[in-house]
């Protein structure tokens, strides 16, 4: 029993020494400096579900101006099986532009090269002319405030992590960047807390992501 302890103490004790000895040689220094995780940019919109919408306040980029609202909604979500086309969305479209409101149904394939994951306008159209809808140019990582909060506010949320997405027009231009969007999951639908475009700004007003069904 006796022979039995010793040679248990004696292992251990041989553990602990070359564990102290790799640590003061520097053994361990790649366990304990591991980089963090890269992040990944997946578009929220493949993971959109049937009742996600989201609303954006309209704004004139120079001025400030409020100039009407825009607002998506997922109505239906159709997987076809044993495709790689991903999923088909119906999506509803309401924009209030000087007290005139208009609304469509626009069908959408965030996995084609027709509409991709960036939101449509209004007057997206399937015969859209070529080379004049948004083209991904870069997306780099960003931190940015999820909604522009009045100044008064007492406790202000932090920022989110997310991604800007910058696009260009090629019909336009290959190298000047025509739209900007500030990008993060915690927004339903598109995923876009801000978006610049043209000579406006859409920044967000609604966000509502139902929880899905047991």
């Amino acid at each position: 029993m006796k022979k039995a302890l010793l040679l248990l103490v004696a292992v251990e004790c041989l553990a602990l020494v070359l564990g102290l000895g790799g640590y003061a040689f520097g053994a361990f220094d790649g366990l304990r400096r591991l980089p963090p995780a890269v992040p990944v940019f997946r578009p929220p919109l493949y993971d959109a579900r049937i009742g996600d919408l989201v609303r954006y306040e309209k704004r004139d980029r120079a001025t400030g101006k409020v100039l009407g609202y825009l607002e998506y909604e997922v109505r239906v979500v159709t997987v076809v099986e044993r495709t790689t086309s991903g999923p088909t969305i119906a999506l509803f479209i309401k924009e209030y532009t000087g007290g005139a409101v208009r609304e469509r149904m626009i069908g959408i394939q965030p996995r084609a090269l027709m509409h991709g994951f960036l939101p449509p306008r209004f007057e997206d159209e399937d015969d859209y002319p070529a080379g004049e809808r948004p083209v991904v140019s870069r997306i780099s990582t960003a931190t940015f405030p999820l909604r522009d909060y009045p100044k008064e506010m007492k406790r202000i949320p932090p920022p989110v992590h997310g991604f800007l997405v910058e696009a260009v027009v090629p019909r336009r231009s290959l190298t000047e960047v025509a739209e900007r969007y500030w990008m993060t999951d915690k927004v339903a639908v598109f995923g876009v807390a801000r978006w610049e475009r043209g000579d406006e700004v859409l920044v967000l007003l609604r966000s509502e992501k139902p929880e899905p069904k047991p």
